[in-house]
């Protein structure tokens, strides 16, 4: 009778590590799932980077810790390198391209095509020279 019962227990510890591993597996893929936007790549761009921009601002917070760094329409691999450098303190800002956080930032395209999109982002009236170059992709939606 004891080894029908162990042998019953270990049957569903083996299920249960099955089903977690499997829930697990899938709620990875949920979080790191890139989101498609259907805005125009600028509009994407712009929303973006003013958005870090207020939290680099800030001196409540930083962009890392309201998240920015895990937004949904970073590709995973972005996400990863953002995250990152967050433990890098070489001053320039992996987001901005920045070394001092800028008061504004503008934006224009440098092309746009169907599937793929360039803008370029500088510091508004500044005299700096640095500046981030964003590529876009098309991505399928689902």
């Amino acid at each position: 009778m004891q080894k029908y019962r162990n042998l019953i227990i270990a049957g569903v510890a083996v299920v249960l590590l099955i089903l977690l591993s499997v829930g697990g597996y899938f709620l990875y893929k949920a979080v790191t799932k890139q989101v498609v936007s259907v805005e125009e790549p600028t509009d994407i761009v712009k929303g973006f980077y003013q958005s870090w921009l207020e939290a680099a601002q800030s001196t409540t917070t930083n962009p890392y810790a309201l998240k920015l760094q895990k937004t949904p329409i970073l590709s995973p691999e972005l996400r990863k390198r953002i995250g990152s450098a967050e433990k890098s303190k070489d001053g320039l800002d992996p987001v901005l391209c920045q070394s001092v956080v800028p008061a504004k930032i503008t934006t224009r395209t440098v092309y746009q095509f169907e599937q793929k999109a360039q803008i370029l982002v500088t510091a508004s009236k500044a005299t700096t020279t640095e500046q981030a170059i964003v590529t876009l992709l098309a991505t399928p939606e689902g």
